[in-house]
């Protein structure tokens, strides 16, 4: 299956681009080389859903001491994900773009680690 991209409108990226592209990891596109994304309001809003119902997925399974949850909510998440990928519109991104949200992601990153790290010192 073929995407059309926001910049030549040709069908030049795969449902496996589209798939694993973010903000900070664009697909790009075979004849132009142009990068774009799911939206990021599609992807924030689909993150805070699906973490929260693993959350929940997982505390219910600890509890009651059964995977059937997890399991569940693993298949969610897979029909959630191809659904995204299917119907969500791709927006275009610049490369500026991009590297900003990499540099944002490394220092989330670095940040998140630190406090790990940091935190569990006594």
């Amino acid at each position: 299956m073929k995407y059309i991209c926001p910049h030549c409108n040709k069908d030049g990226l795969s449902f496996f681009s589209k798939l694993s592209s973010g903000l900070a990891n664009p697909a790009k596109c075979k004849y132009c080389d142009g990068l774009s994304s799911i939206s990021g309001a599609v992807l924030s809003l689909f993150s805070v859903f699906i973490y929260t119902l693993i959350l929940f997925a997982a505390g219910y399974a600890f509890v009651k001491q059964t995977w059937l949850p997890l399991i569940g909510a693993i298949i969610v998440y897979i029909t959630l994900q191809a659904l995204i990928v299917l119907y969500s519109p791709l927006v275009p991104l610049t490369k500026e773009s991009v590297k900003n949200h990499r540099y944002f992601l490394l220092i989330f990153i670095i940040v998140f680690i630190a406090v790990g790290y940091f935190g569990s010192k006594k």
